[in-house]
Order: C-alpha cells, then sequence, then structure tokens
C-alpha cells in the first residue's frame, strides 16, 4: 500500500470529513479524493460512507484503521532508527494532553524538550470523543498527558509531581487571601467548572463525602478565572492558574483537607520513535 494513501485515509477518520481531512493534510481535496479511491480499489472495499454527518469509515474500512495505524507507526520507527544516527536532527513527536495540563506542565517540558532538540517538531493534540491513553494505545499518539488515576493497559506510566489543588473566588468575595476553606463547604459553594476535568474533582471529593455545587460549565478553560472575577462562581484550580488568578483579583484559599491532582505520562512501552524515548526519559529525569 502507497504510504501516502494510509495518511490521507487516517485523515478523513481523524477528521470526519474530506474537506476537513484535506485541509489538515495540506492537499486538494480531489487528489485526496483519488487517493482514497485507489485504497479503496487495491482493498476491493469501501471504505467510507459520505452522509450528513460527514465521512463514517465502513466495516472494512474500521478493519482497516488499527493496521493502518500499525504501518504508520512502523515506517515513523524505520525513520527513527536514522534519527538515532543523526543525533534528532529532524523528525517530529506527537502529544495528547488533557486541557488542564497542556498549559502545564506540559509547555515547560516542551520548553526543555525544543532547548536539547530546536530542529525537532512537536504536534500537540487534545482528546475530544476519547480518552488520553485510548489516543496513545491506538497509536494516534506516541505521548499523553493525563490526569490519574487512569486505566493504561499495556502502557508505560511515569507519574510527575503531584499538585495542590487550590480555590479561588471572586474579588466580591468576603474571603481572606490564603483562608482555609473546609471542603465539606463546596457543597454550598457555586462552582465554575470545565466538564472535561470535573469527573476527576468529583471523585477527589467523593472520598470525603462532599457533592459539589456546580453553577457553571464551560469548555473553554481560558474563561474560568475570568468567569471567576466576573462573579460567576469559584472555581477549583492548580497552582499555576491559582497564581494568575491572584494577579488579576481572584482571592485564591486552601482546601482542607488537602486535595492533589497526579499529572501522569503515558507512552507506548515498545514502538517508540527516538523522539519519543528522549522525551520520556527527559520528564523521567526531572527538571535540571
Amino acid at each position: 500500500m502507497d504510504r501516502r494513501h494510509l495518511v490521507y485515509f487516517l485523515a478523513v477518520v481523524d477528521h470526519g470529513s474530506f474537506t476537513a481531512a484535506a485541509r489538515a493534510a495540506r492537499v486538494a481535496q480531489p487528489s485526496l479524493s483519488q487517493a482514497i479511491q485507489s485504497l479503496e480499489a487495491e482493498v476491493g472495499a469501501p471504505l467510507f460512507r459520505r452522509g450528513p454527518a460527514g465521512a463514517v469509515p465502513t466495516s472494512a474500512g474500521e478493519a482497516l484503521i488499527g493496521p493502518a495505524r500499525v504501518a504508520m507507526r512502523s515506517l515513523d520507527l524505520a525513520a527513527a532508527a536514522v534519527e538515532n544516527v543523526r543525533g534528532l536532527q529532524t523528525g517530529r513527536l506527537d502529544v495528547v494532553a488533557h486541557p488542564t495540563l497542556a498549559s502545564d506542565p506540559l509547555a515547560a517540558l516542551v520548553g526543555r524538550f525544543r532547548a536539547t532538540h530546536p530542529g525537532l517538531h512537536v504536534r500537540i493534540g487534545t482528546p475530544d470523543s476519547h480518552s488520553v491513553s485510548e489516543l496513545v494505545e491506538t497509536g494516534l499518539y506516541e505521548i499523553g498527558l493525563a490526569l490519574g488515576p487512569v486505566a493504561t493497559g499495556a502502557l508505560g506510566v511515569l507519574e510527575l509531581p503531584r499538585e495542590e489543588v487550590l480555590i479561588a473566588f471572586g474579588p466580591g468575595s468576603s474571603r481572606q487571601p490564603g483562608e482555609i476553606v473546609d471542603v465539606h463547604e463546596l457543597e454550598s459553594i457555586p462552582l465554575v467548572v470545565d466538564p472535561r476535568v470535573h469527573p476527576k474533582a468529583v471523585g477527589l471529593l467523593a472520598g470525603h463525602g462532599v457533592e459539589p455545587k456546580i453553577s457553571v460549565e464551560t469548555f473553554h478553560r481560558d474563561s474560568i478565572v475570568p468567569l471567576v472575577l466576573g462573579g460567576a462562581g469559584a472555581a477549583l484550580v492548580a497552582p499555576r492558574m491559582a497564581e494568575w488568578a491572584g494577579r488579576h483579583g481572584a482571592i485564591v484559599c486552601r482546601l482542607r483537607p488537602k486535595l492533589h491532582r497526579q499529572p501522569v505520562l503515558l507512552y507506548r512501552r515498545d514502538d517508540l520513535t527516538a523522539a519519543a524515548k528522549t522525551f520520556v526519559r527527559l520528564v523521567a529525569d526531572g527538571p535540571r
């Protein structure tokens, strides 16, 4: 099979339409469509059904997804062998990160990685309908950052430093900076939450018999602090976001008992490219 055909096939799978796939692959749509037709002729079956919802894989298409990803990863590994010889001067690292971890700690990790390997290209994705672990297991990404605990299957796992969860109130609150807030008060404090993160917070609070009160749900991570500052509710935040919120007028308090979030790095054990192996070692070694 032609590598280019598999690239375009997986682009349609991942983006859900020929138009979006062509845009992502930076190719004219007629060229992409022709490549898919050639692939369908080669396998002897249609691979997609087109409809109002976009391009949906047929049963034959579903059967091809896994082997196609394995084939692409094998080609990447072949390129990785050359990368090792060339000293990682070129190549690409694919990372998927939970929304709350993309800016911290991932930004600093990628910065350290790029400082020592400036010729490498890093692509950072976000999980939409799939979990971080699923996206790494299927080979769409080599590295994943998730909030633990997670079911990892055959993936390798590195625990990053735990982070204390704080609570930020709007500037009109009667709270004092650094004040201790009992976690049971969260049953009556309106909270602004990201639904993608909220289940983890619920899990932490459930251990204390607490069911938090939700006032606003937003998928726009960057809007949480502005919503807090605008008086829409309080928010549970990690230290970096708490620091930013405090600089902009929020009142940041601590919880009792303390709650912590546990970031974890997930990676494929057996078929990492040289770039991914280097990134895992960098994380395992910690800051220098």
